[in-house]
């Protein structure tokens, strides 16, 4: 039919376009005669119409002047005018192979996902797919990713995309109650890997793997996990056998997957000997603050943030932690560099007007909103940051006044029950 000359026009450019050829930053483009060769092929030897090179000429210009979906790059060039249509067609293409025109085998389906599980570009590609396959096959290609792991024979250092990417494959799945076997054998996965990772102290590529990929990744299928049975059981039970990597995690992953806040305040308060300790506890504040921002966790955070028994650094990342709650303005303002991180302004100094009037600055807020802005922060932190934070005088008077009254009724209504008794 017209229409499908029409998609599979794309479909010719998508598909060349995706392979890549000529490097990375070509997998976006196709010069022109290339890209009429492709759909006048198609029309005659496919399709077996006439005047076969003129309608390609007509319709890529009009997948380029009507529809919008091809722009001229000039030097007879074109791409497509955004990725996601790049990404899309492609999906729908190879979704067709597999489902209408039974072109595509399933081992072969598999073996595209084997191929391209480690390539960025074929991300969102292989995500389509899934959405749009029935969740039986679905769930044999994650059960293939999670397999191709080898976490036995694993180094315990090299990040494995497959680990994302299935989890992802699952999160496009509609009816997840049919996967509840492969959800739980990729979860048991998941809580292996993050258990033995240990990266190089110096090379933190597996750490911001995991935090950017992994972490991203339980986010997007969150408590729809089907079958998480697994880390109900072994939430708190297996932080004493976490690394240090996958304690730096750990908090993160439960709170996506369980959904619950407290396993994660429990870790908040975590007491250990390990030296590192502190950044399990932070990660899990970090967690509290970004999932649960109320004020039962503005309360915890408040409360830590003044706990004697940690050190001066730990306090300043939970002032931190607990400022960002309120806003950008909150995070930085108690950094010296303005940057969010160590070292610290003193809590118990004021901080100076101009080291505030620059916080502000820096994120946009006007300067007559400055003063408003510092007195809300103050309100959430607990202490005035403009003063320091000290006790205030005048508090401390009507406290100590008030405690005197109390204990003053407490004996006149001692005097009165004694009276009483004695009638």
């Amino acid at each position: 039919s017209a229409q499908r000359a029409k998609a599979t026009s794309v479909v010719l450019l998508n598909q060349q376009a995706h392979s890549g050829r000529g490097g990375k930053e070509s997998v976006n483009y196709i010069d022109g005669q290339t890209l009429t060769s492709l759909i006048e092929d198609y029309l005659h030897t496919e399709l077996r119409i006439d005047q076969a090179k003129a309608i390609s000429r007509t319709l890529v210009k009009q997948r380029r002047e009507r529809n919008f979906i091809l722009c001229y790059l000039g030097a007879d060039s074109y791409a497509f005018v955004h990725r996601t249509f790049l990404e899309y067609f492609c999906a729908a293409e190879i979704v067709h192979q597999f489902n209408v025109a039974k072109t595509l085998s399933e081992q072969e389906l598999i073996a595209l996902f084997d191929t391209h599980c480690r390539d960025d570009d074929w991300r969102e590609v292989l995500r389509l797919i899934c959405g749009q396959i029935d969740e039986q096959f679905v769930g044999r290609i994650v059960e293939h990713l999670a397999t191709r792991t080898d976490l036995e024979n694993w180094d315990g250092q090299t990040p494995l995309p497959e680990l994302p990417l299935a989890i992802w494959c699952l999160s496009e799945v509609r009816t997840l109650s049919r996967l509840g076997e492969v959800g739980s054998q990729l979860l048991e996965c998941v809580i292996r890997f993050v258990t033995n990772a240990n990266a190089n102290a110096t090379d933190r590529t597996l750490i911001q793997f995991m935090l950017s990929e992994l972490v991203h990744a339980t986010s997007d299928l969150g408590t729809f996990w089907p079958n998480r049975a697994a880390m109900e059981t072994c939430a708190i039970s297996q932080i004493d056998k976490l690394n240090e990597d996958g304690r730096f995690v750990w908090p993160l992953l439960v709170a996506n997957v369980l959904g619950d806040a407290e396993p994660i305040r429990r870790m908040a308060t975590w007491r250990s000997e390990e030296i590192y300790i502190s950044s399990f506890r932070l990660a899990a504040l970090q967690a509290l603050a970004e999932k649960w921002p109320d004020e039962t966790t503005r309360e915890l955070l408040a409360q830590r943030a003044a706990d004697p028994n940690l050190n001066e650094d730990e306090r300043g990342d939970i002032r931190e932690i607990l400022g960002g709650m309120h806003s950008e303005f909150g995070r930085i303002v108690l950094t010296r560099d303005l940057d969010g991180v160590g070292p610290y302004l003193d809590p118990q100094q004021p901080v100076a007007r101009e080291h505030i009037e620059r916080a502000a600055k820096q994120v946009g807020i006007r300067p007559e909103e400055v003063d408003a802005t510092a007195a809300s922060l103050s309100e959430h932190l607990g202490w005035d940051i403009t003063r320091g934070a000290k006790p205030d005088e005048k508090k401390t008077a009507s406290k100590k006044a008030t405690n005197k009254k109390t204990a003053s009724k407490k004996k006149t209504s001692k005097k009165t029950k004694a009276k009483r008794r004695r009638r």
